[in-house]
């Protein structure tokens, strides 16, 4: 089995694999993908606003805000798998 992140190779297995390994993987591939998305808005951010210092306040508490988002849905993930 072969498991692709965004239509990019991300990792492969062979023969009997434990469910938790997957899970693991399938953990770090949506990291993986938050990670991207965040230095993509990171990157966009600092084009929009380049000119005008002030607006850095404004740009990492956006990046805050959405890092603490992802902490959260995280946290709502295990909760939910615990059940």
């Amino acid at each position: 089995m072969v498991m692709f992140v965004d239509g990019k190779y991300f990792t492969h297995y062979e023969g009997i694999v434990p469910e938790e390994m997957i899970e693991s993987d399938i953990k770090q591939a949506k990291l993986k993908i938050k990670k991207e998305e965040l230095i993509v808005l990171k990157n966009n951010l600092k084009k929009v606003f380049k000119k005008k210092p002030k607006w850095n306040a404004l740009i990492k508490r956006i990046i805050n805000s959405h890092q603490t988002n992802q902490k959260e849905s995280q946290k709502e993930w295990k909760f939910e798998r615990s059940c």
